[in-house]
């Protein structure tokens, strides 16, 4: 039995193809028609959502049309086409009208706002009728006897509509006990679902992906042989947790702006069989303007055609004509040369690619055997590949030269290469080139980049690293941001491992790590990195790069040879990026707001371009940066990070706080590690001494000003400062400033005399606050910035007026939420504001001051800071000094 699988045509405005000739049906028939390989009859069309751009008729118009050519082409009914709706065949439009006239009739819109689905619902019935899809039931479950199949054809669009909360794919818990009812009646079929979203990126709330996951996976999963969805705009193979097959088509009409750039218009072919499945592959040349073979289906990348095992209890599929039977036979036929799962085939792979057109032999000689390759070339020398699956030693080398290579050289125009695994030996490289031979690595002769030394020597770096202590890493909580930048409510708890899973992902990813100052984005980058090497069944080499000390733009490939530099290793630009687009390395680069900050936002975008254009193939980059630095209102910078989330199908994270649980996990592990015999004691009497002090455990929830914290102070210090007998809450939050500040500035440049001192940044930040207070504003806008930025002695500094703005809202205390600028914390506010009141007081310069209120944490803080003087001021207003 036989699919046509077909997602996200997307007739409308940023559908790719054209009309008449030039159409997607007509583009398809002539590539179904022209295939070089014999594909057996369709039997089903299944188009699994985003069919139409807007939902408008005109839209469904066009995808009629294509169905009916297709059937035509392939001599289907209607009644042979499957279709489920994507979010793009919602109507935003009539989603807004209904809204619009509960509002009028003074009643509350009701779920699931079937109305949006007008135009698609007259689709459907144009199709398969007016009961195929109803308001009250806006699913269907198909049955085709004849061939023993029944398709589940899910509705993830529950949620969709024109509020922006709705963007995500969800099917309910009705329409899943709906199928798991009507599946579990049936016996003896193929059991094919189809859904638009993606069921397999995570339970995270946006439109690419379907949130009840988890829910279909337990409540319909056992009922399904198969589940086939779109979405993505990359064909790949998953699976459901319960190990339920997921196979994805990738887009197949959606323009390019709407879609990597590095993955091409697809569509698949299915063919089922009682005990195994097949895959085609085919996907959109634009040079040629052809379908072409889409060779990326297959493990190894060279076969656009796939066959695994599938045996879907009791269906023995329609019955076999003759005429199948043949063709089965003809298909089953071994293929010239084997799958790439050696050594030694992978070493003939390589070795035909770069030779061309030749005759390979594969050869063994002696005991234990040595395996070669014998190549012959038209009008070329011959050449000798030996083959070693483990390093190279001086005896093997000997026994290459008796056994295989003397008996050729009695014939000239031979050339001789052994290719063995394991690492450069360049005294026994100079020997066999004395004896004429050519020895490489596996990574030399693929024509990757070495990075062996480099990884060697990064090992070293992270563990000796005393500010990121590999075993003093926390779990990370984190919030997944979805494409409009909103975070998920869903808090999940383990960041390293999702980035760990991703990264070592076959497919090119690019993830994005937001995390306010001090939430530890470097330490994930180090810990991430130290993973990766310290697994020696990783084969995806971390680079390692940190944008905290650079001042200019750089090409990737400069980047990456900087980093190398004192690991000693080889750098080759044409090798380094084969090896990226290959996915051999992966790019962590750490920093992007402290860069923006040195060189400028429009400077910083430029940056951010290279890393878009180092995306191709299977390339992996992992960028860390404030949020500030992501919703920016720089345009420039915000249209490329929205290209990174959208167009290359990039993720995007956002690090969490501490709670008390880390928080108390952490100090166990500090302590742990600094020899307390008594450490979870040692930790509660942290926890609860912490709590004794105003707000003091909200600023610990940052993991930097936590691990400051118990570097700085003591337990006793925390103990009495409530009571004020040694030191005072305003003494602790010094403290607690000071070192924070500090290291902002040093991140800059330590050495740099022109840096921002950290009490320039602290006056600066306590101005800010008393304007703040004597506006009666918690945030701060750009304006405010600006104004506080002025007062800075910018030519001491080099500083434009953006920059000091820029450094002031970067790094600092300040954080931004929703593109206002706010500090770390309340109790941050208001410390700082006391400390500037203290000032003016202490100088008498009343007029300074202003009217409004303050909290009692600042009089608290006032009092600590300034008890005299303030009394004094006091004073002035009351006859009642007590």
């Amino acid at each position: 039995m036989t699919v046509l699988h077909i997602s996200d045509t997307q007739f409308g405005q940023y559908h790719h193809f054209g009309e008449g000739v030039d159409s997607l049906a007509s583009a398809l028939v002539r590539d179904l028609a022209g295939l070089s390989e014999p594909i057996p009859p369709i039997d089903l069309i299944i188009l699994s959502g985003d069919i139409t751009e807007r939902s408008l008729k005109p839209e469904y118009e066009q995808a009629l049309a294509f169905i009916d050519v297709l059937c035509q082409q392939t001599g289907l009914g209607r009644d042979r086409v499957v279709v489920v709706p994507g979010n793009h065949d919602v109507s935003w439009h009539k989603s807004k009208i209904y809204f619009e006239e509960c509002a009028e009739e003074g009643v509350a819109p009701k779920r699931p706002y079937t109305k949006k689905w007008s135009r698609y619902q007259e689709f459907v019935a144009a199709l398969h009728g007016a009961t195929a899809f109803t308001e009250e039931q806006p699913y269907r479950l198909h049955s085709f006897e004849d061939l023993r199949v029944v398709v589940a054809a899910f509705n993830s669009t529950i949620q969709e509509s024109h509020v922006e909360d709705d963007h995500y794919g969800l099917c309910g818990r009705e329409q899943l006990h709906w199928f798991n009812d009507r599946l579990g009646e049936i016996d003896d079929v193929l059991r094919i679902g189809v859904v638009h979203h993606n069921p397999r990126r995570g339970d995270v709330a946006d439109n690419e992906n379907l949130q009840d996951a988890d829910q279909l996976t337990r409540i319909v999963g056992p009922r399904l042989d198969v589940l086939l969805h779109g979405h993505t705009h990359a064909g790949k193979e998953d699976r459901l947790a319960d190990n339920t097959l997921v196979l994805a088509t990738g887009s197949s009409a959606i323009d390019s702006n709407w879609r990597p750039a590095e993955v091409p218009n697809q569509y698949q072919i299915l063919h089922f069989e009682p005990d195994r499945l097949s895959r085609w592959a085919r996907q959109w040349d634009r040079q040629a303007e052809k379908w072409i073979a889409d060779t990326r289906i297959s493990p190894d990348g060279n076969h656009w055609h796939v066959t695994r095992d599938f045996q879907p209890p009791g269906w023995q599929g329609p019955p076999l004509s003759e005429a199948a039977v043949h063709d089965r036979r003809e298909r089953d036929r071994p293929e010239i040369g084997l799958p790439l799962d050696d050594l030694v085939t992978r070493i003939e792979y390589v070795t035909r690619r770069d030779v061309g057109e030749a005759s390979i032999d594969r050869r063994k000689k002696g005991n234990p055997p040595l395996d070669y390759l014998m190549v012959v070339r038209p009008a070329a020398p011959r050449r000798c590949v030996g083959i070693l699956d483990r390093p190279l030693d001086a005896a093997t080398l000997d026994r290459f030269e008796e056994l295989v290579f003397s008996p050729l050289r009695e014939r000239a125009g031979t050339d001789f290469v052994v290719v063995y695994n394991g690492p450069d030996d360049p005294p026994l490289r100079a020997e066999a080139r004395r004896r004429g031979v050519q020895i490489k690595t596996i990574v030399e002769y693929n024509d990757l980049l070495e990075p062996r030394a480099y990884s060697d020597w990064l090992r070293s770096q992270l563990e000796s690293d005393t500010l990121y202590r590999q075993d003093l890493y926390m779990p990370q909580r984190f919030r997944a941001i979805d494409r409009w930048g909103k975070a998920s409510q869903d808090v999940q708890t383990d960041m390293l491992g999702e980035i760990y899973d991703g990264v070592l992902d076959e497919e090119g990813r690019f993830f994005l790590i937001l995390g306010d100052a001090g939430y530890g984005k470097s330490f994930l980058v180090r810990k991430l990195a130290y993973q990766m090497v310290t697994n020696d069944w990783v084969t995806i080499t971390p680079i390692v790069i940190s944008l905290r000390n650079r001042d200019k733009g750089e090409t990737i490939g400069e980047m990456v040879s900087s980093v190398m530099i004192p690991s000693r290793s080889a750098f080759n630009i044409d090798r380094f990026e084969h090896s990226l687009e290959a996915g051999s390395l992966a790019l962590l680069i750490d920093g992007y707001d402290e860069f923006a900050v040195r060189v400028g936002y429009q400077n910083a975008a430029a940056q951010l371009q290279t890393f878009i254009q180092a995306l191709r193939g299977r390339a992996k980059v992992l960028l860390t940066t404030r949020p500030n630095h992501f919703r920016s209102t720089d345009e420039a910078t915000s249209k490329l990070f929205d290209s990174l989330r959208t167009v290359h199908e990039g993720r995007v994270y956002q690090l969490e706080p501490f709670d008390d649980s880390q928080q108390r996990n952490f100090l166990t592990r500090w302590f742990t590690l600094k020899g307390d015999a008594v450490a979870e004691q040692t930790a509660d009497r942290w926890m609860q001494a912490l709590h004794g002090v105003d707000n003091l455990p909200d600023l610990a929830k940052t993991p930097r000003m936590l691990s400051f914290m118990v570097e700085d102070l003591s337990i006793k210090e925390i103990e009495a400062a409530p009571a004020g007998t040694t030191l005072k809450a305003a003494d602790l939050y010094q403290k607690l400033v000071r070192r924070w500040l500090t290291e902002e500035a040093d991140k800059v440049d330590p050495d740099d005399e022109r840096k921002v001192p950290p009490e320039v940044r602290q006056r600066a930040l306590e101005e800010l606050a008393l304007e703040l207070w004597r506006g009666g504003d918690r945030d701060v806008n750009e304006d405010a910035l600006h104004r506080v930025a002025r007062k800075l002695d910018l030519p001491r500094y080099d500083l434009t007026l953006d920059q000091a703005a820029q450094l002031l809202g970067g790094r600092t205390l300040l954080q931004i939420d929703e593109r206002q600028w706010r500090f770390a914390h309340q109790s941050v506010w208001e410390f700082l504001l006391a400390s500037r009141l203290a000032a003016i007081l202490r100088e008498q310069d009343y007029d300074k001051l202003g009217e409004a209120q303050l909290t009692g944490l600042t009089i608290r803080f006032l009092r600590d800071l300034a008890p005299a003087e303030a009394m004094d001021w006091v004073a002035r207003f009351t006859d009642d000094s007590a």
